[in-house]
C-alpha cells in the first residue's frame, strides 16, 4: 500500500447545517482535479477532522458519500485510498450499441475535431524538448508497425500519440474528455485503418504536428491538427455520406 500523504485542502466558509455536503464537495473536487493521485492513501479521518474543524461523524458521512460514487475505497485495517473513475468502464456497455453507424461516426469525428484542436494548441505552448522527443518516438514506433502491417500496434501508437498531446496540454479536464472517447476512437480506427494508405497519411500528419509543437507555434499546430482530422473526414465523406460542416 502507498504511504498516506497529508495533502492540504482548502475548505470554503460554510454554515453548520451543511457540513457533510461541504466536506464531501471539497474532497470530491480535490480528487477530480488531480490533487489527490490514483491509489494515494488518504490521511486518517482524524486528520481531516482537525483540518476542517468538524466532528468525526461529519467526516465519516462525507467518506461514505465519496465511497458510494466510487471516488474512494476503504480497505479494513489499511485505510482509505483514492479511486479515480475509469471512463472506459462507463463506456464499455454502450460502445457496441453506438459504433460504427453513420450518425455515431459523424458525432465522434466532430467531437475529436474541436477537442483535439484545443488540446494541440495548449500542447504547443507547454511542451518541453523531452515531450517532443517522446512524441517522435511514438510516431517512429507507429511507422515501424505500419510498415510491418501490424494493425493492432499501429492503432495503439496512433491513440498514444493523441493521448500524449493531452498529457502535454496539462489540462486535466480535456485529457479526461479524450480518455472518455478513447474506446470509441479505438474501435473507429479498427475499421478506418483497413482503408489503404490511411495509416501512412496519419503518420505524415503526426510528424507535421510534432514539428509545429517543437517550434512552440500554437497556430501552426492547430492548423496541422485540423488538416489531419479533415483528411480523415474527407476519406470517409463519400463512403458514409457524412454531413459534417466544420
Amino acid at each position: 500500500m502507498k504511504k498516506s500523504i497529508n495533502t492540504k485542502v482548502t475548505l470554503p466558509h460554510f454554515k453548520r447545517g451543511n457540513l457533510v455536503e461541504m466536506v464531501f464537495n471539497t474532497i470530491r473536487d480535490e480528487i477530480l482535479s488531480g490533487k489527490f493521485k490514483q491509489e494515494e492513501k488518504l490521511a486518517s479521518q482524524e486528520f481531516f477532522c482537525k483540518e476542517f474543524g468538524v466532528s468525526r461523524t461529519v467526516v465519516r458521512e462525507a467518506w461514505n458519500k465519496l465511497a458510494s460514487i466510487g471516488l474512494i475505497k476503504t480497505i479494513h485495517g489499511h485505510g482509505s485510498f483514492v479511486n479515480h473513475p475509469d471512463a472506459s468502464n462507463i463506456l464499455d456497455p454502450i460502445c457496441d450499441a453506438i459504433l460504427l453507424d453513420k450518425n455515431s461516426t459523424q458525432d465522434l469525428l466532430e467531437s475529436r475535431f474541436y477537442l483535439e484542436t484545443i488540446i494541440v494548441r495548449l500542447a504547443a505552448r507547454r511542451s518541453t524538448r523531452k515531450d517532443v522527443d517522446k512524441l517522435s518516438k511514438i510516431v517512429e514506433l507507429m511507422e515501424i508497425n505500419a510498415d510491418q502491417n501490424n494493425t493492432k500496434q499501429t492503432i495503439r501508437y496512433d491513440i498514444e500519440f493523441h493521448q500524449s498531446l493531452a498529457d502535454i496540454s496539462q489540462n486535466m479536464v480535456l485529457k479526461r474528455f479524450l480518455l472518455t472517447i478513447s474506446k470509441m476512437i479505438q474501435r473507429f480506427l479498427e475499421d478506418y485503418t483497413k482503408i489503404p494508405g490511411t495509416s501512412q497519411n496519419a503518420i505524415s500528419y503526426h510528424k507535421r504536428i510534432i514539428r509545429a509543437i517543437a517550434k512552440k507555434d500554437p497556430d501552426l499546430a492547430e492548423a496541422e491538427m485540423k488538416a489531419h482530422l479533415e483528411d480523415v473526414i474527407d476519406t470517409l465523406r463519400e463512403t458514409l455520406d457524412l454531413a459534417i460542416d466544420l
